[in-house]
């Protein structure tokens, strides 16, 4: 969100000093998330998951953000949630363009770390039944049944 309160377009054009909300869902409640702004790193700060595992924090982007492309991460021990979004050039910003910055929400990018786990671990209890099974009917076919 900006600092109007109003939802962040996707890759949104947003300016260097402005503030801006983050939130995400699916950490673990109580983990302590750290809020990165890339391309060259920058830690914005901390933020601990509510009860539900929601993550909300107001930050400020650095004033020394280069024009291009950015991400707004949110990094716990369980998920990273990614926010994309791009820096005008001095020329656009100063021409005050603000494409995108108050419509929309920021999309919510990244996996839960957690349901990747538990696939996984569905996949190798398939593969082990299924290399089960495969020994079984080989073992049959070699006495002879």
């Amino acid at each position: 969100m900006n600092a109007a309160g109003n939802p962040v377009a996707a890759n949104a054009t947003l300016a260097p000093g402005q503030q801006v909300t983050v939130s995400a869902t699916g950490f673990i409640p109580g983990e302590t998330t750290t809020i990165i702004v890339q391309s060259t790193p920058v830690t914005l700060g901390t933020a601990v998951a509510d009860s539900t595992g929601k993550v909300t924090k107001t930050v400020t982007l650095p004033t020394t953000l280069e024009a291009g492309a950015h991400t707004l991460s949110i990094v716990g021990a369980s998920r990273t949630a990614t926010f994309p979004f791009t820096v005008a050039p001095t020329s656009a910003a100063s021409s005050g363009s603000t494409s995108g910055a108050s419509s929309g929400t920021l999309p919510l990018t990244g996996g839960n770390l957690l349901t990747m786990a538990l696939w996984a671990g569905l996949l190798l209890a398939c593969g082990r039944i299924a290399v089960r099974l495969g020994r079984s009917i080989g073992d049959q076919a070699e006495s002879g049944q």
